[in-house]
């Protein structure tokens, strides 16, 4: 529910700023490359757009609980498609795969292939940096997952038809 507030909340501030930019903020910052650090989650991206038409953003992450009994590592890569640019503000279309790595405990491991859609959002900043932006999406996964406790292997299917994606501040250079 915590994701979902903050997502809603930057969703609100992003379209309350559609109509005043002045700028295109977008169109000078796809001719560069972005790295990202998530504010809600614990993962950093790289995105980069090849043309002004297709981008594509891989992203690692690492989890941990208080007492280190589960360590989670992440892995994914997603195409981004433009459905909408308008000033400092965009959308795009974000078809992708992704792998995790889980160890629960000295005995228990878990590996997870996840594929999906997902919709971003995104702002340029440039009241704050002329390369700074803040953005974050849902989407729609399916996910299959193994884990293994002592010889013992499970295999569970996964679909999350409304997945909040972590907001993400992107410093383009």
């Amino acid at each position: 529910m915590k994701r979902f507030v903050i997502a809603a909340t930057v969703l609100a501030t992003a379209f309350s700023a559609v109509f005043a930019a002045e700028k295109t903020g977008f169109t000078d910052l796809k001719s560069k490359i972005a790295i990202g650090c998530s504010v809600t989650g614990s993962g950093a991206s790289v995105r980069l757009w090849p043309t002004d038409n297709l981008g594509m953003e891989f992203s690692v992450g690492l989890s941990a609980d208080t007492n280190l009994n589960s360590i989670s590592v992440p892995l994914s890569a997603q195409m981004l498609f433009p459905i909408l640019e308008k000033g400092n503000f965009a959308v795009n279309v974000a078809p992708g795969i992704g792998f995790a790595y889980t160890q629960s405990s000295a005995s228990t491991n878990g590996f997870k292939f996840s594929a999906g859609v997902d919709v971003m959002l995104e702002m340029a900043l440039p009241l704050i940096s002329e390369n700074l932006s803040i953005g974050s999406g849902i989407g729609a996964w399916f996910a299959v997952s193994s884990s293994s406790t002592r010889g013992t292997t499970t295999t569970g299917f996964n679909v999350n038809l409304i997945t909040v994606n972590p907001v993400m501040v992107r410093y383009y250079f």
